[in-house]
């Protein structure tokens, strides 16, 4: 599991370096599904978030949605109602964010 940790770190430092912030908030947001599913949710809920600042940045709104959505998953194993239901606004606001650019680029694409 370590090893495809640094793949994932990896990823993502190639995308920023090259410029192409959309990929890396991409990278940020399989490598928070990732540790999601370890259950290392402090970790996660870093990578998430940087994942939905990176997304929002470059406009890649859906990305931010899929975030906000895991980060909603995180509080709700973390039994935190409140959280729980912020996210779920965050992600809601971000696909409507999504739902109103014009191109007709399906969801979770570049």
């Amino acid at each position: 599991m370590e090893l495809l940790n640094e793949v994932l770190a990896a990823f993502f430092q190639t995308q920023v370096a090259q410029g192409d912030f959309g990929k890396a908030a991409k990278a940020l947001f399989i490598h928070g599904t990732f540790l999601t599913h370890l259950a290392k949710f402090d970790e996660a809920q870093s990578s998430l978030r940087r994942a939905s600042t990176y997304a929002i940045q470059t406009a890649n709104f859906d990305i931010a949605a899929l975030a906000h959505i895991r980060l909603a998953v995180i509080a709700k194993a973390r039994r935190d109602k409140k959280t729980f239901a912020d996210e779920i606004k965050r992600a809601a606001q971000m696909a409507k964010f999504r739902a109103t650019q014009p191109s007709s680029k399906s969801f979770g694409t570049s």
